[in-house]
């Protein structure tokens, strides 16, 4: 058959290498372009936005540098992206502002992006899994993150963001997996995380959070949970209601420092799974 009409090209773990050729922009009925695992290098061709029906791109795991083309906002059946895991730079404001609002799963995780999250980002609102984690984005959560109302993922771990967690998250109640962890935010936690129902996996530890994480005692689904590394009061009544509530189903639950050099005080968790043996006490510092 002619190759310019191939619909589908999967090449997936093949230890390819070198570039993608530009010859790519070609093939007008591609729809789905897989070439996650390999060593392709070079840049991602801006003429992928000439093809209008694209509705899967994965890059993953390569060695792709230069930017994300802007050229793939003319992709508007554009349902999945994945670029993670290269070394693709640029701001992430500027890229989420040249994506399709097609888009369902986007992943641009462990790469040296930076910048900020614009408010912009609620364009996206078709979003159902949303990955930034392992990056350089800093500044503060947009309110307007609370607009994606279809997600079910979103991983912001590993960054720099800063400021406090806004309230409008709570009205995320699709979400299942929720992970701040390893960043710089602050302040107390927004009751309206309690609305988050469908919750399973949540990451807090290692920010400067503080008062008393009350809003997750009733969670019903929440199987994994890690609060280490902030600075909490309590654990908010979380093991009360691993008991009696709502948290029946947590599996994993860690709640103090995991860090050698924090010699401050540790609070009361009885119900934790995951303690921390540190050298100068030789404490498990789990209850």
């Amino acid at each position: 058959g002619n190759l310019q009409d191939a619909e589908s090209f999967d090449f997936h773990e093949n230890t390819l290498n070198g570039t993608i050729p530009t010859e790519v922009g070609e093939i007008t009925q591609l729809r789905n372009f897989l070439a996650y695992g390999n060593e392709l290098s070079g840049t991602i061709p801006t003429e992928f936005g000439g093809i209008f029906v694209m509705q899967q791109l994965n890059l993953h795991l390569n060695r792709l540098s230069g930017s994300i083309p802007t050229e793939l906002s003319n992709c508007r059946t554009l349902r999945g992206l994945d670029v993670g895991r290269n070394q693709i730079t640029g701001n992430i404001g500027t890229i989420l502002d040249n994506l399709p609002s097609s888009l369902v799963t986007l992943f641009l995780h462990v790469m040296p992006l930076n910048g900020t999250l614009p408010p912009s980002v609620s364009r996206l609102s078709l979003l159902n899994a949303f990955s930034i984690q392992d990056n350089r984005v800093s500044g503060s959560l947009p309110s307007e993150i609370g607009r994606l109302s279809w997600l079910n993922v979103f991983a912001a771990s590993q960054n720099l963001l800063t400021g406090t967690v806004p309230s409008e998250i709570g009205q995320l109640t699709r979400l299942v997996r929720l992970q701040f962890g390893e960043n710089q935010l602050n302040g107390t936690l927004p009751d309206e995380l309690s609305n988050l129902s469908d919750l399973a996996i949540l990451d807090l530890s290692e920010n400067q959070f503080s008062g008393s994480p009350t809003a997750l005692a009733t969670l019903p689904n929440l199987e994994i949970l890690y609060l280490q590394d902030n600075m909490f009061d309590d654990v908010g009544g979380i093991c009360d209601g691993n008991m009696m509530m709502g948290t029946a189903n947590i599996s994993t639950f860690s709640a103090n420092s995991c860090n050698a050099d924090d010699q401050t005080s540790t609070i009361a968790c009885p119900c934790c799974t995951e303690c921390c043996f540190v050298p100068w006490n030789g404490t498990c510092l789990a209850s």
